[in-house]
């Protein structure tokens, strides 16, 4: 599988303010037949984002945050809700886009995951509602509010910042020491 490396990653950030924020709100079971990665960003918040309609089978629910302008192009996602994440663990979620459950996947599948204070999430939300931009810097391990000069540091764990950064996933960091292994492989057989 190949993983994309992390970088700067500047745009528009939408706000989620939803308490215990589970798997099956973010991309329904019965939307999780495929295994490729592609094609779900629709079935993200699907019960939320989309109503039936008899005539038109869906209809867009505007009251929705992603079927506004600017969100609907967000490419960061603010949670404020306490328990963001919880349920079963799906790869499909964080292939749609993004809780603890999540943060080996979403790792394994090149999204590096911030996790934040309550309160500075809350207002990070309060300032995406208002349409700002943001940017978010792993290497600098800073948030910036563009439009104000507010910088959020944060902190992850060194390890998961570097193979994000290089694109790595479990096989590539065990590769990367193909020729140990071989090396402690030999050792072994000899005695």
């Amino acid at each position: 599988m190949q993983v994309l490396s992390v970088h700067i990653v500047h745009g528009v950030a939408v706000p989620i303010r939803m308490e215990n924020l589970d798997t099956d709100m973010l991309v329904p079971a019965p939307l999780l037949k495929d295994l490729s990665k592609s094609g779900f960003a629709c079935a993200l918040f699907n019960r939320f984002r989309f109503q039936i309609n008899t005539d038109t089978n869906k209809e867009e629910e505007l009251d929705f945050v992603l079927n506004r302008e600017p969100f609907r192009h967000a490419k960061i996602m603010i949670c404020d809700g306490r328990n963001s994440g919880c349920g079963s663990s799906r790869e499909h979620v964080v292939w749609a886009f993004f809780g603890d459950i999540f943060f080996n996947n979403s790792l394994q599948n090149g999204v590096l995951l911030v996790v934040l204070p309550q309160s500075t999430c809350e207002k990070l939300a309060t300032y995406a509602e208002n349409g700002g931009e943001m940017k978010v810097d792993p290497v600098k391990e800073e948030i910036r509010c563009l439009g104000q000069d507010k910088v959020i540091p944060f902190k992850v764990d060194t390890n998961n910042r570097d193979r994000s950064l290089k694109g790595l996933d479990d096989i590539d960091l065990t590769l990367s020491v193909e020729e140990k292994i071989s090396e402690y492989e030999a050792r072994r057989k000899e005695g």
